[in-house]
């Protein structure tokens, strides 16, 4: 028994026996005193005095830890209390219930931990993670730029050439092969004002236009950019639906959300894998709670976009920002 007293009394934990008939502490360990009222383990402290310890914002979950307690249940419960020097702490405190023969709950034995070393070093988990999926979204559109900025170079040798091969043709009064290469600049420029949309898509600068388009024109579209996001040794692999697959939708939007999808899934992939990009029809949607489900699938039908790879699958934080470029 003197061996129990005396690690009771020197255990660096909260630890309390609450009298549920008479609505207080009938026992508190020193380090409990210490805490929070300077205390022996011999007096009596009320529930409620305990609780103005509590910050406002947490009470409501105490109060319910209590009410889950004195039902008979066995409760938990993390929250900030200010301790003596005004300081806020976070502790987590549990509670067991103590029945009577007839089953009625008459005690609580429960323990606070100090755990505000732990919720600091979460805190600064939190913040370094949160720095780190920043580095990866701009190393992301790092290797997005570079990849537009090798199109645009492509297109400006294309516009040039033709451009000169057009001044010497026009000195030669050569006018058919005029007028094929001056198409050739114009369809190059519509190629590059396409992946200035697609740029600016990303930084969110362009307006929602939805207008009936054709999916397979847009995956087209869309392929060259995607195939430079996908880095050797994985594949990129498309395969083409049914054709004649139309949708009301953003053009633009519907690019990014491929590409959004694509660079999820090339991160799954560690060293070699493939990438499937298809298309098609459904005659449901797998999700019950969509907010299309009680639409009539007889009057609409759904055109279906996947994006699958042989990589680890994602986790509910990448789930989570799955719509991130």
């Amino acid at each position: 028994r003197e061996q129990l007293d005396r690690f009771l009394e020197t255990v660096p934990l909260a630890l309390f026996e609450y009298d549920c008939g008479e609505n207080s502490f009938s026992m508190i360990n020193s380090y409990f005193g210490r805490l929070f009222y300077g205390l022996s383990n011999d007096r009596r402290v009320v529930d409620d005095a305990l609780l103005r310890y509590v910050l406002e914002e947490d009470r409501p979950a105490a109060l319910a830890a209590r009410r889950q307690a004195l039902g008979g249940k066995a409760a938990a419960v993390t929250l900030r209390m200010l301790t003596p020097d005004g300081v806020p702490r976070w502790f987590m405190l549990s509670g067991i219930p103590v029945k009577s023969a007839d089953h009625a709950v008459v005690k609580i034995v429960g323990s606070m931990q100090d755990i505000t070393d732990l919720k600091e070093l979460e805190i600064k988990n939190t913040f370094f993670r949160q720095r780190l999926e920043e580095k990866k979204v701009l190393e992301n559109l790092g290797q997005l730029a570079a990849g537009i900025a090798h199109d645009f170079n492509n297109m400006l040798a294309i516009i040039l050439s033709s451009a000169e091969l057009a001044q010497i043709a026009l000195e030669e009064t050569a006018r058919e092969q005029v007028v094929r290469l001056l198409r050739e600049i114009v369809a190059t420029t519509e190629r590059g004002r396409t992946l200035t949309r697609q740029l600016l898509g990303f930084s969110k600068q362009t307006h929602v236009a939805y207008r009936l388009i054709d999916v397979r024109t847009v995956i087209g579209s869309a392929e060259q950019l995607l195939r430079h996001i996908v880095r050797s040794p994985i594949q990129l692999r498309i395969e083409t639906g049914t054709p004649g697959l139309s949708i009301k939708f953003d053009p633009h939007m519907l690019e990014q959300m491929l590409t959004n999808l694509v660079i999820n899934a090339r991160d799954a992939i560690v060293g070699a894998g493939e990438i499937i990009l298809s298309y098609g029809t459904a005659d449901a949607l797998p999700a019950s709670n969509s907010p299309c489900a009680e639409l009539p699938l007889d009057a609409i039908g759904w055109v279906v976009i996947s994006v699958s790879d042989t990589g680890c699958g994602m986790t509910e934080e990448t789930q989570s920002s799955a719509s991130t470029p």
